[in-house]
């Protein structure tokens, strides 16, 4: 039996309505796939920025405590330095590639958040032993976005409590994340710096490697250690003692507590939004309450996409 033309106008206006629908849902989400890249690259430098500031105030409020051991064989120093995951240790200055960050004790996502973080059981900057830092290249104010312009024999200076000190740049190499053997000291009576950072821009495919050579002699071979697990251990303390393979590559979901207030901050962005458009067409002035609806929305949306970044895989 034919179709009445009732029938055809009736499947032609559902298959418009459903197109319709289609076309705005990937309208929106390209949009919001298109934010939350614009939050990734300028949007976390925001939050580095400020932590910066508040390390820069820690750093210079806080007493020299540290350990002024001569001891040759490597030695925690956490109890006599009171060094805890995220506490300022130093700041890092590359003139070259106008690197100028304080660094952090761990390399938990949360620590490197706020600039360079030191990796468990390195060296302390200035010590004898591998002092190894990861730093961020893309995202969080990428301070280790250009280590690749590093040639043999550039200048790395650190700043801690224990002095300034001055590192020459050695080489500069590509490995594999499974490669953690470059964190490890392999001559105890030298000082080196390590920087770790990942390769090639925006992917976490591999490791780009900096090493230096101190330029003085150092008279400590001080170690930070993270402090004993405890049941008040951290989240971040605990990640603090995993490998280079591992922190810097957790997948998917690696903050499962954000997922509630992912959910809260995407029903609030949605509920804003919303609430403009409908007060605007009863009070017959949409245009201009969904634009005073932006900012609110905008700040919602913010606070959607810093949650929705602790679960996507991070890297550097």
């Amino acid at each position: 039996m034919a179709r009445t033309p009732a029938e055809d106008k009736g499947r032609t206006s559902l298959s418009h309505v459903l197109l319709g629908v289609l076309g705005k849902t990937l309208i929106w989400a390209g949009l919001l796939l298109l934010g939350f890249t614009a939050y990734q690259l300028w949007g976390t430098g925001l939050q580095t920025s400020r932590f910066q500031s508040e390390l820069a105030k820690e750093f210079t409020s806080t007493p020299e405590t540290s350990s002024t051991s001569s001891s040759t064989t490597p030695q925690s120093v956490i109890d006599s330095n009171g060094i805890d995951v995220g506490d300022a240790i130093g700041k890092i200055s590359i003139e070259k590639i106008d690197v100028d960050d304080w660094i952090v004790a761990g390399v938990s996502y949360k620590a490197l958040k706020k600039g360079p973080g030191l990796f468990p059981d390195s060296a302390l900057p200035g010590s004898l032993g591998n002092s190894a830092i990861a730093g961020h290249r893309t995202t969080f104010g990428a301070p280790f976005a250009d280590l690749d312009k590093l040639n043999q024999g550039d200048i790395i200076t650190v700043t801690t409590r224990r002095g300034v000190f001055t590192y020459a740049v050695r080489s500069v190499d590509i490995v594999k994340p499974s490669a953690v053997e470059v964190l490890e000291t392999t001559d105890p009576s030298k000082g080196v710096l390590t920087l770790v950072t990942c390769h090639p821009k925006w992917t976490s495919a591999n490791r780009l490697i900096v090493s230096a050579d101190l330029q003085e002699n150092a008279t400590t071979s001080d170690r930070w250690t993270p402090a004993p697990t405890s049941t008040a251990t951290t989240t971040d303390q605990a990640s603090a003692a995993d490998t280079d393979e591992d922190v810097l590559s957790e997948g998917w979901f690696h903050d499962p507590s954000a997922i509630p207030q992912t959910l809260m901050w995407a029903i609030a962005a949605v509920l804003v939004w919303w609430l403009g458009g409908f007060l605007g067409r009863r009070l017959g002035r949409q245009v201009r309450l969904r634009t005073l609806a932006v900012v609110p929305f905008l700040v919602t949306l913010y606070f959607f996409y810093e949650n929705v970044a602790r679960l996507t895989p991070t890297n550097l």
